[in-house]
């Protein structure tokens, strides 16, 4: 009877000691993940013990996954394709769950080792790491608007990966690199004023698999940052008195953060200029309204700032105003009123 009594306090306490701390296994998307559970000395048969997977939002459906035989569900079924994916084992004292190819939607599962007492012997969570992008160093060339970028990407998971460099036009711009955690593919870059808030890409993907530019392990980096460059269209510009004027003072490469100024004469536009101001997607678009002769050889300029700065503008383009072209419009106007 006491040995008895001993052999009901061991199993209670077991139940109450058991480990469950969360863990965490860190892989790539398209890795094989493998968890791992320990038996209690008291379970003999991998029967006694299930994995359990459970999703942490609504409708936080389980599914059961026996520790020896294949995936059944509460709640909703599986897609068959999805259970050829989870393989549970024995393997002497160790219930193993082997996931295959590990997705976006396995992350969204926190996987439990339970006991069928309900005593939980271990919580995983899959955590899918990108690789680790520094930041970039950003050096200029003397006297040129040229740029040496420095950038560098490094594994971070434990486990053989491929790191490649992108550029913003998904072409590969270094040789692939395998290797394991803490190892780094750096990368050194000469860049203009085009690159200017353009993305490059390190892709890591997991060993032996093919390269794929839209990998979803991915970091990207827009290591050139620099104040916005402008160019005024037209750089001449005639029209006659009682026209309208317009230019167009256009980034190289599009910021939607820009903010533009204009200037006439070295000076702000004048407040009472008739004038119109918009901005859209291809930059920002100044027009003067009814010109006169004036405003004849007129130069004007713009300006572009942004978060990074503010730089010298544009060239200056010049606004002419022919009143000759007038007065040979006015004299046919004249002559078809007579005819």
């Amino acid at each position: 009877m006491t040995a008895l009594l001993l052999l009901v306090l061991l199993h209670l306490w077991q139940c109450v000691f058991a480990s469950t701390h969360l863990e965490y296994v860190d892989i790539l998307q398209g890795m094989d993940a493998t968890l791992t559970c320990r038996i209690p000395s008291d379970a003999d048969s991998c029967y006694d013990v299930l994995w359990i997977r459970r999703q942490k939002k609504p409708p936080n459906s389980l599914h059961y996954i026996s520790g020896c035989t294949t995936l059944y569900t509460q709640n909703h079924g599986l897609p068959e394709w999805e259970r050829q994916r989870f393989t549970p084992t024995k393997y002497f004292s160790n219930i193993n769950l082997r996931i295959a190819n590990v997705t976006h939607e396995d992350v969204s599962y926190t996987y439990k080792c339970e006991m069928r007492a309900q005593n939980v012997l271990k919580e995983v969570e899959i955590r899918l790491h990108t690789p680790d992008c520094p930041s970039s160093i950003t050096q200029k060339w003397s006297n040129t608007d040229q740029y040496e970028v420095h950038l560098n990407c490094t594994i971070d998971v434990p486990s053989l990966a491929q790191l490649t460099w992108y550029a913003p036009d998904k072409s590969q711009i270094t040789q692939t690199m395998e290797g394991s955690q803490g190892q780094s593919l750096p990368v050194t870059l000469n860049l203009n004023e085009l690159d200017n808030y353009r993305y490059f890409t390190c892709v890591a993907t997991p060993s032996g698999l093919p390269q794929d530019p839209n990998g979803s392990a991915f970091c990207q980096v827009t290591p050139l940052q620099i104040p916005p460059v402008v160019d005024i269209i037209p750089s001449t510009l005639t029209v006659t008195p009682g026209d309208n004027a317009t230019f167009t003072c256009k980034p190289r490469v599009h910021y939607p953060k820009n903010t533009y100024a204009w200037m006439m004469n070295g000076k702000p536009i004048p407040a009472g200029l008739d004038t119109v101001y918009i901005e859209d997607s291809s930059g920002a678009h100044l027009t003067i309204g009814n010109v006169s002769t004036e405003e004849s050889n007129a130069t004007v300029k713009c300006r572009a700032s942004n978060e990074f700065g503010i730089r010298s503008g544009s060239e200056w383009a010049t606004l002419y105003v022919n009143e000759h072209e007038l007065t040979v419009s006015f004299q046919v106007s004249f002559l078809s009123l007579l005819i």
